[in-house]
């Protein structure tokens, strides 16, 4: 069991190169990072949203409820017809992976759909779908949101991930969760526990000490993320997003810079977990 670690020289680095477009990007093993929750509430879909941002990732959104990560995006997925995403399930993972929403600021997004719940889709064929998908849009990083719960498509996601990333709340209920989602679901997956929301001034080590307890051997503490209560307002979450393509030195506590900093610094720790060998250029 450990504790993720880094030094300030390879942090800098990773923080300047994780935005960038470098030209050897598709020679590289593309990773796959699932955002899994046993239940709602505790900032999954804002993790997986800004981490994706942070790693100027794709994000794959399987959480159909209306105020997940599409809508904090910025799309509706009550008032469009297309359904991508579904269509592209349907078609299974030998078809032409499907379009990516793109906009200035913002992650590329696979969207949900309203319907997304209600379909008949295996667990096996959501796995080869996105790893299908990833290889095609020859991205090193994708980052898949999923819906709280026991479902397929969790599940299908989960098995295609390198890596899963679990919000953990504190407060004894959510601890006494987390263990039995880490022993019933995840027993075989490596896994990164971020301890989310927060409060401003409270102990680093404490609260990491309450979450390692119940955690497994597979599994280590990512950076914490404290609590931003204007998070949930459009405005400002949009100027978040920006922050991840224009940096600033030190940002002022609680401002939108210093949020997406520390966003960051879960994608600069993840970069550390899930190095990137160099292979053949990936065939789409």
């Amino acid at each position: 069991m450990e504790r993720s670690t880094r030094t300030d020289p390879q942090t800098s680095g990773l923080r300047e190169g994780l935005w960038a477009r470098r030209s050897n990007d598709v020679r590289m093993e593309p990773k796959i990072i699932t955002i899994a929750s046993n239940k709602g509430g505790v900032g999954k879909s804002t993790i997986a949203l800004h981490l994706a941002g942070a790693l100027n990732a794709p994000l794959v959104d399987l959480d159909w409820e209306v105020g997940g990560s599409s809508n904090m995006w910025g799309h509706d997925p009550r008032r469009t017809q297309r359904a991508a995403l579904l269509d592209a399930l349907e078609r299974g993972p030998d078809a032409p992976a499907p379009r990516l929403r793109r906009h200035s600021g913002r992650p590329p997004l696979l969207a949900t759909h309203k319907d997304l719940g209600a379909a008949q889709i295996d667990e096996g064929t959501v796995t080869d779908c996105v790893l299908s998908w990833t290889r095609q849009w020859r991205s090193p990083w994708v980052v898949v949101d999923t819906h709280p719960g026991l479902n397929a498509l969790r599940t299908g996601a989960i098995a295609a991930s390198d890596l899963v990333v679990v919000p953990v709340l504190l407060s004894q209920h959510e601890i006494d969760a987390l263990e039995d989602f880490l022993i019933d679901d995840l027993r075989n997956h490596s896994v990164l526990l971020v301890v989310n929301r927060v409060p401003a001034g409270a102990a680093r080590t404490s609260l990491a000490a309450r979450v390692l307890a119940h955690a497994g051997p597979r599994c280590a503490i990512g950076p914490v993320i404290r609590e931003y209560r204007w998070l949930p307002r459009r405005r400002l979450r949009s100027a978040l997003t920006l922050q991840y393509a224009n940096p600033v030195g030190t940002p002022r506590s609680g401002t939108p810079a210093a949020a997406a900093d520390q966003f960051r610094e879960l994608a600069v720790t993840i970069a550390h977990m899930l190095p990137q060998p160099q292979k053949e250029a990936l065939v789409a």
